[in-house]
C-alpha cells in the first residue's frame, strides 16, 4: 500500500507541475504581449514627436530639417545603444541613418515588412501608399527588428525609428526574471518540500497504525489463549 501511496504522490507531483508551468508560461506570455504594446505605443509616439518637429520647422530647407532632426534626436537622453532612427525621401533613398551615416543615399525601399496579419510587402510601399506602421521590419543589413513608421506629407518622407528584435526580447526577459525565479523556486523547492513532508506525515501516521494494529493482534491472541 505504501508503493502505491509513493506512486500517487508521484503521479501528483508530476501534475501539479504541469500546471505550474502551464500557468507560468500563459502569464508570461499574457505580461510579455502587454510589455510589447507598451514599447510599440513609446516608439510610435517617438516617430511621431520627431514628425511634429519637422511640420514646426516647415518653412526650413531639406539640409536644414535634417541636420535639426539629426541634433534633436542624438541630443535624447536615455537611448539605448541599439536605437537609431532613418529617414528616406519620396524615392525610398536614405537621408538620415543616424547610426550608419555612411549608408546615406542608399536604397531602402526593398526592405521587408511584415505586418499583423502576416502579409508581406516593403518600405517601398509605405512611402507610395503614404503609411504608418509599427511592427516587424528587416533592415538593409538582414537585422529583424521593431520599426516605427511615420509618413511626412509635406517632405513626402517616410520617419522610422528602429530597435533591434532581439535587444527587445532581452529586455522583456530581464524585465520578468523575478517571474522565472519564482517558478522555479516554487516547482524546484516547496513543492519538493510539501509532498517530502506530506510522505513522512503519512509514513509516521502508517507506522503508528501498523503498531497499534499489531499491538491489538497480540492482545487478541493473549485473551484468546486465556479463554
Amino acid at each position: 500500500f505504501l508503493k502505491r501511496y509513493c506512486r500517487v504522490l508521484a503521479s501528483l507531483a508530476h501534475f501539479i507541475v504541469f500546471l505550474a508551468k502551464r500557468l507560468f508560461i500563459y502569464l508570461f506570455r499574457w505580461k510579455q504581449k502587454g510589455y510589447e504594446k507598451n514599447l510599440y505605443k513609446f516608439y510610435t509616439d517617438k516617430a511621431q514627436l520627431i514628425h511634429t518637429i519637422i511640420e514646426l520647422n516647415n518653412d526650413k530647407s531639406d539640409t536644414e530639417l535634417l541636420k535639426l532632426v539629426e541634433q534633436t534626436y542624438k541630443l535624447s537622453s536615455n537611448r539605448p545603444y541599439d536605437e537609431y532612427v532613418c529617414i528616406v525621401d519620396k524615392n525610398a533613398n536614405l537621408i538620415i541613418h543616424t547610426m550608419h551615416p555612411e549608408t546615406v543615399g542608399n536604397y531602402a525601399g526593398s526592405n521587408k515588412i511584415l505586418n499583423a496579419e502576416n502579409e508581406e510587402f516593403t518600405l517601398n510601399d509605405l512611402v507610395v501608399n503614404r503609411q504608418n506602421y509599427i511592427g516587424n521590419y528587416i533592415s538593409s543589413s538582414g537585422e529583424k527588428q521593431i520599426a516605427a513608421f511615420e509618413f511626412v506629407k509635406s517632405r513626402k518622407w517616410e520617419i522610422g525609428v528602429h530597435r533591434s528584435k532581439e535587444e527587445l526580447r532581452n529586455e522583456i526577459k530581464s524585465q520578468y526574471v523575478w517571474f522565472i525565479i519564482a517558478f522555479v523556486i516554487i516547482s524546484g523547492l516547496f513543492l519538493p518540500m510539501s509532498l517530502g513532508l506530506l510522505f513522512w506525515a503519512y509514513k509516521i501516521s502508517y507506522k503508528r497504525e501498523i503498531t497499534t494494529r499489531t499491538k491489538s493482534q497480540k492482545e487478541l491472541e493473549i485473551n484468546n489463549s486465556l479463554l
